[in-house]
């Protein structure tokens, strides 16, 4: 029966979601429910009973306390398969340094299978701090804004990517975290 699990059959809104209960010898007990790009639950659910005082998480609080107990989210696993080589994050943070533990830990992980390449707030005044942590690649704009671009009419203007500021790069920022990065 391959119904549950990964790869298992959808929910009515056609994403897999896993549930697990478990219980020990003295009726304490721990669930999650409605969980999803997280493998291993029935450990989640154990991690719930010793280390919560709540007996069941359900959904995105479910997802959010296995990534706080180290738990993978599966899409990375899930990329791997389907032959992905590498992959632009920024560590589940707004930017890279903030989210440099993850980073590290994934790239320990996984760096072997899949080039995990820091991205978001990368420059000259932290870039080191990737290289010494043992990342071969990163990736940044390097750039100075420009001025912004005029939306022309009919465009929804609160949908429109030209909201975004734009940058221009500047090769001398970029020579600099080239050189710091490369051969320091």
């Amino acid at each position: 029966n391959n119904s549950v699990g990964k790869g298992g059959a959808p929910d009515r809104d056609g994403i897999v979601t896993l549930d697990a209960c478990v219980m020990d010898h003295n009726g304490n007990c721990g669930a999650v429910l409605a969980v999803e790009n997280i493998m291993h639950v029935a450990a989640l659910a154990q991690d719930v009973m010793e280390k919560t005082p709540h007996v069941i998480l359900a959904g995105e609080g479910a997802k959010k306390f296995a990534v706080e107990q180290g738990f993978t989210v599966e899409a990375l696993e899930q990329l791997i398969e389907v032959g992905f080589d590498c992959i632009l994050t920024s560590g589940q943070s707004e930017k890279a340094i903030d989210g440099i533990s993850k980073l590290i830990d994934w790239n320990k992980r996984f760096g072997s299978k899949i080039n995990i390449m820091p991205g978001s707030g990368i420059g000259i005044d932290n870039c080191k701090i990737f290289k010494e942590s043992g990342f071969s690649s990163i990736h940044l704009s390097a750039g100075k804004e420009s001025n912004k671009v005029k939306i022309p009419n009919g465009v929804n203007k609160k949908l429109s990517f030209l909201n975004q500021p734009l940058k221009i790069t500047n090769i001398k920022i970029l020579s600099e975290v080239v050189q710091a990065f490369k051969f320091n």
